[in-house]
């Protein structure tokens, strides 16, 4: 099954009422309480994002698991997505799903898990999607738009 979630400024969340999924970004969720709060109220899948497309963008490292988890609590969050390395080996971001899914399962939340490889490197990006695919702890895998655009265009 593919889900497809609307990513949306506060201004604009009442256009993402009534979905069934939603992408909950969590730079947004510590920096804003009105988008929070909008979530922690939301019907349906509550995927907590681990902003790295943005925080990619703003040049600033990854969310630690431990913020990533906090943000999830405050918005009763079903999933997370692990921490994934845009541009970087492959296997960096394996290692870093094999250290979070203990942590997530303890704390009663999903699994998301989000392929990266090395910009260019096809076969490592399929190779992190079958391990993905692979390993019974993961719930969901996530197309990274990163990694879209660094590999085929």
């Amino acid at each position: 099954m593919i889900d497809f979630c609307h990513i949306a400024p506060t201004p604009h969340l009442h256009l993402t009422e009534g979905h069934a999924t939603h992408l909950v970004l969590a730079h947004l969720v510590e920096e804003d309480p009105e988008y929070a709060a909008f979530y922690k109220k939301s019907e349906g899948t509550i995927i907590m994002d681990n902003s790295a497309f943005e925080m990619y963008k703003r040049g600033e490292p990854m969310f630690p698991t431990e913020r990533l988890l906090d943000c999830a609590q405050q918005v009763d969050a079903d999933y997370v997505v692990m921490s994934d390395y845009p541009g970087e080996d492959w296997l960096k971001t394996v290692h870093a799903a094999e250290k979070m899914i203990p942590q997530l399962k303890e704390a009663k939340l999903g699994t998301f898990y989000c392929p990266q490889s090395l910009q260019g490197d096809v076969d490592g990006l399929v190779d992190s999607f079958k391990w993905g695919l692979s390993n019974p702890d993961i719930d969901y895998i996530a197309f990274s738009i990163l990694k879209i655009i660094k590999t085929f265009v």
